[in-house]
Protein backbone atom coordinates (compact mmCIF):
# COMPACT_ATOMS: atom_id res chain seq x y z
CA UNK A 1 0.00 0.00 0.00
CA UNK A 2 1.09 3.62 -0.96
CA UNK A 3 2.53 6.14 1.55
CA UNK A 4 2.31 9.96 1.21
CA UNK A 5 3.79 12.42 2.89
CA UNK A 6 1.29 15.31 4.54
CA UNK A 7 3.42 18.47 5.18
CA UNK A 8 2.89 20.34 8.70
CA UNK A 9 3.74 24.26 9.05
CA UNK A 10 6.49 23.00 12.05
CA UNK A 11 8.20 20.99 9.22
CA UNK A 12 7.55 17.31 10.09
CA UNK A 13 5.93 14.92 7.63
CA UNK A 14 3.39 12.43 8.58
CA UNK A 15 2.57 9.50 6.50
CA UNK A 16 -0.58 8.55 5.97
CA UNK A 17 -2.34 5.96 3.26
CA UNK A 18 -5.27 6.06 1.17
CA UNK A 19 -7.49 4.59 3.99
CA UNK A 20 -6.71 7.87 5.88
CA UNK A 21 -8.32 9.95 2.93
CA UNK A 22 -10.62 12.85 4.74
CA UNK A 23 -9.36 12.16 8.05
CA UNK A 24 -8.02 14.44 10.52
CA UNK A 25 -4.57 13.73 12.00
CA UNK A 26 -2.75 15.40 15.00
CA UNK A 27 1.06 16.03 13.93
CA UNK A 28 3.25 16.07 17.34
CA UNK A 29 3.59 20.22 17.45
CA UNK A 30 -0.08 19.39 18.35
CA UNK A 31 -1.71 21.25 15.16
CA UNK A 32 -4.49 19.64 13.54
CA UNK A 33 -4.00 18.41 9.85
CA UNK A 34 -6.69 17.46 7.21
CA UNK A 35 -5.80 14.19 4.78
CA UNK A 36 -6.45 15.68 1.70
CA UNK A 37 -8.81 13.25 -0.98
CA UNK A 38 -7.70 10.57 -3.09
CA UNK A 39 -7.44 12.73 -5.76
CA UNK A 40 -5.07 15.54 -3.19
CA UNK A 41 -3.16 12.35 -2.20
CA UNK A 42 -2.10 12.49 -5.34
CA UNK A 43 0.02 15.87 -5.23
CA UNK A 44 1.92 14.81 -2.27
CA UNK A 45 5.27 13.53 -1.87
CA UNK A 46 5.30 9.40 -1.72
CA UNK A 47 6.90 7.78 1.12
CA UNK A 48 9.71 5.72 -0.06
CA UNK A 49 10.10 2.63 1.69
CA UNK A 50 13.65 1.01 1.98
CA UNK A 51 14.23 -2.61 -0.33
CA UNK A 52 13.38 -5.16 1.19
CA UNK A 53 16.83 -6.81 2.43
CA UNK A 54 16.70 -10.04 2.42
CA UNK A 55 17.73 -11.76 5.69
CA UNK A 56 20.60 -14.30 5.72
CA UNK A 57 20.12 -17.27 7.66
CA UNK A 58 23.12 -17.50 10.24
CA UNK A 59 24.94 -20.38 10.19
CA UNK A 60 24.53 -23.43 11.34
CA UNK A 61 26.43 -26.49 12.73
CA UNK A 62 26.27 -28.23 9.46
CA UNK A 63 27.54 -24.86 7.56
CA UNK A 64 30.39 -24.04 10.23
CA UNK A 65 31.96 -28.39 9.98
CA UNK A 66 31.58 -27.78 6.20
CA UNK A 67 33.53 -24.99 5.98
CA UNK A 68 35.93 -26.13 8.16
CA UNK A 69 36.31 -29.44 6.25
CA UNK A 70 36.60 -27.19 3.18
CA UNK A 71 39.26 -24.96 4.71
CA UNK A 72 41.55 -28.25 6.13
CA UNK A 73 41.00 -29.70 2.46
CA UNK A 74 42.37 -26.71 0.47
CA UNK A 75 45.57 -25.64 2.99
CA UNK A 76 46.60 -29.68 3.18
CA UNK A 77 45.91 -29.58 -0.64
CA UNK A 78 48.76 -26.74 -0.67
CA UNK A 79 51.00 -28.09 1.94
CA UNK A 80 50.61 -32.06 -0.45
CA UNK A 81 51.69 -29.64 -3.77
CA UNK A 82 54.33 -27.14 -1.60
CA UNK A 83 56.12 -30.92 0.02
CA UNK A 84 55.87 -32.63 -3.82
CA UNK A 85 57.88 -29.53 -5.32
CA UNK A 86 60.01 -29.61 -2.20
CA UNK A 87 60.71 -33.60 -2.91
CA UNK A 88 64.46 -34.79 -1.68
CA UNK A 89 66.77 -36.54 -3.74
CA UNK A 90 66.36 -40.04 -3.76
CA UNK A 91 68.42 -42.62 -2.08
CA UNK A 92 70.44 -43.64 -5.33
CA UNK A 93 71.02 -40.01 -6.21
CA UNK A 94 72.62 -39.38 -2.45
CA UNK A 95 74.38 -42.48 -2.83
CA UNK A 96 76.07 -41.83 -5.90
CA UNK A 97 76.58 -38.02 -4.78
CA UNK A 98 77.86 -39.38 -2.11
CA UNK A 99 80.50 -41.54 -4.10
CA UNK A 100 83.80 -40.09 -4.79
CA UNK A 101 83.90 -41.77 -8.43
CA UNK A 102 82.64 -38.49 -9.63
CA UNK A 103 86.02 -36.85 -9.21
CA UNK A 104 88.06 -35.17 -11.92
CA UNK A 105 90.90 -37.20 -12.12
CA UNK A 106 92.47 -34.47 -14.77
CA UNK A 107 92.33 -31.83 -11.78
CA UNK A 108 93.97 -34.13 -9.13
CA UNK A 109 97.75 -34.51 -8.17
CA UNK A 110 98.95 -37.86 -9.61
CA UNK A 111 98.91 -39.00 -6.00
CA UNK A 112 95.60 -38.15 -5.24
CA UNK A 113 94.19 -39.87 -8.73
CA UNK A 114 96.16 -43.02 -7.70
CA UNK A 115 93.99 -42.86 -4.17
CA UNK A 116 90.96 -42.65 -5.68
CA UNK A 117 91.56 -44.98 -8.64
CA UNK A 118 91.29 -47.76 -6.09
CA UNK A 119 87.73 -47.01 -5.10
CA UNK A 120 86.85 -46.31 -8.80
CA UNK A 121 88.26 -49.65 -9.49
CA UNK A 122 86.45 -51.79 -6.84
CA UNK A 123 83.11 -50.02 -8.36
CA UNK A 124 79.72 -49.72 -6.31
CA UNK A 125 79.92 -52.47 -4.18
CA UNK A 126 82.23 -51.14 -2.21
CA UNK A 127 81.67 -50.41 1.56
CA UNK A 128 80.77 -46.86 1.94
CA UNK A 129 83.10 -44.45 3.70
CA UNK A 130 82.45 -42.29 6.67
CA UNK A 131 81.25 -39.14 4.89
CA UNK A 132 79.51 -41.51 1.91
CA UNK A 133 77.53 -43.33 5.00
CA UNK A 134 76.84 -39.71 7.07
CA UNK A 135 75.11 -38.46 3.55
CA UNK A 136 73.74 -41.77 2.71
CA UNK A 137 71.84 -41.75 6.65
CA UNK A 138 70.78 -38.02 6.02
CA UNK A 139 69.20 -38.70 3.04
CA UNK A 140 67.08 -41.66 4.63
CA UNK A 141 66.19 -39.53 7.36
CA UNK A 142 65.09 -36.47 4.94
CA UNK A 143 63.23 -39.16 2.41
CA UNK A 144 61.10 -40.66 5.72
CA UNK A 145 60.54 -37.32 7.00
CA UNK A 146 59.41 -35.91 3.74
CA UNK A 147 57.16 -39.33 3.69
CA UNK A 148 55.93 -38.87 7.04
CA UNK A 149 54.94 -35.25 6.51
CA UNK A 150 53.11 -36.31 3.10
CA UNK A 151 51.39 -38.88 4.66
CA UNK A 152 49.84 -36.44 7.54
CA UNK A 153 49.09 -33.93 5.10
CA UNK A 154 47.00 -36.54 2.54
CA UNK A 155 44.90 -37.58 5.47
CA UNK A 156 44.45 -34.34 6.75
CA UNK A 157 43.26 -33.61 3.15
CA UNK A 158 40.93 -36.55 3.57
CA UNK A 159 39.46 -35.91 6.53
CA UNK A 160 38.62 -32.26 5.41
CA UNK A 161 36.81 -33.55 2.42
CA UNK A 162 34.99 -36.33 4.80
CA UNK A 163 33.78 -33.84 6.62
CA UNK A 164 32.33 -31.91 3.71
CA UNK A 165 31.07 -34.84 2.44
CA UNK A 166 29.02 -35.95 4.99
CA UNK A 167 28.01 -32.10 6.23
CA UNK A 168 26.35 -31.58 2.83
CA UNK A 169 24.10 -34.45 2.93
CA UNK A 170 22.97 -34.23 6.16
CA UNK A 171 21.67 -30.52 5.19
CA UNK A 172 19.95 -31.94 2.70
CA UNK A 173 18.35 -34.39 4.97
CA UNK A 174 17.11 -31.79 7.31
CA UNK A 175 15.74 -29.69 4.89
CA UNK A 176 13.58 -32.56 3.41
CA UNK A 177 12.50 -33.73 6.71
CA UNK A 178 8.71 -33.78 6.91
CA UNK A 179 6.59 -34.75 10.12
CA UNK A 180 4.45 -37.84 8.73
CA UNK A 181 0.73 -38.14 10.23
CA UNK A 182 -0.92 -41.51 9.99
CA UNK A 183 -4.60 -41.60 9.86
CA UNK A 184 -6.63 -44.03 10.71
CA UNK A 185 -9.30 -45.35 8.39
CA UNK A 186 -12.80 -46.42 10.12
CA UNK A 187 -13.40 -50.17 10.83
CA UNK A 188 -9.62 -50.44 11.32
CA UNK A 189 -9.76 -50.52 14.93
CA UNK A 190 -9.29 -53.62 16.77
CA UNK A 191 -12.57 -54.90 18.48
CA UNK A 192 -13.58 -57.47 21.28
CA UNK A 193 -16.00 -59.97 20.95
CA UNK A 194 -17.32 -60.94 24.03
Amino acid sequence: MSRYLLPCECGQKLAVTAAQAGERLQCVCGRQLEVPTLRGLESLERQVEPAAVPELAPWGWRQGVAFLGASIFVLASIGLVVLQLLKPESLEQALVDARSERLDFTALPPAAAWLHWHRVEIGLDRPLTVPEGDAVRTAIFTLKTWSQWRLMTGIAAGIGMAMVVICFPLGRMAVNRTPRRTTLKKGTGASRSG
